[in-house]
């Protein structure tokens, strides 16, 4: 699979085929490090970078399959992937398409040094923004992403000046508040 996302003479339907099967047959340690290891993880930041939404879903999906440890984690933070990530949150995408994107951020943070590199690329100012969704799956991945945030001591300055603050209590007040009609929000 690696070959074919790595091939330039393969069409980008099979390498979105590619990265997709990537993303089921990757369910354990040792095929994980077999893909990270013959060479996937840059043809599927390539792939978060394209234009075409459907291109980068597919890079998306097969990266968060294979950040389930910590060492792959440092791997794929490591070659990349956070700014190429970052970069594509937006509130007018398809929701399907960025709870991918924060899946995979989320499981990326959770390291330290990642966390500092979303930090550095922007993620708190596309959170903020993203935070006025009306969607209530993705609002919840982004209290997620804050939450693992959060648990880095030295990054809760960068909450504070970004406001971030203000954002959480909104969304906590959207999930655990009276909605604007006095009812409990859905």
């Amino acid at each position: 699979l690696s070959e074919i996302l790595l091939s330039k003479y393969v069409s980008e339907g099979t390498r979105q085929s590619a990265a997709l099967a990537i993303a089921k047959v990757c369910w354990n340690a040792s095929s994980q490090v077999k893909a990270l290891t013959s060479g996937a993880v840059m043809p599927l930041i390539r792939m978060v970078l394209d234009s075409r939404e459907r291109h980068w879903f597919c890079g998306a999906e097969a990266l968060m399959s294979l950040s389930t440890s910590e060492a792959n984690r440092k791997v794929i933070g490591g070659a990349g992937a956070l700014p190429a990530l970052i970069e594509k949150l937006s509130i007018h995408g398809r929701v399907e398409a960025q709870v991918r994107l924060l899946a995979t951020l989320c499981n990326l943070v959770a390291v330290e040094s990642n966390a500092d590199v979303a930090v550095d690329c922007g993620l708190l100012v596309r959170v903020i923004a993203m935070s006025q969704s009306s969607s209530p799956l993705l609002l919840q991945y982004l209290l997620i992403v804050m939450r693992i945030l959060s648990d880095q001591e030295r990054l809760k300055r960068n909450f504070v000046q970004a406001g971030l603050v203000e954002c959480l209590l909104r969304l906590l007040d959207h999930f655990a508040g009276d909605g604007p009609d006095g009812s409990m929000p859905q």
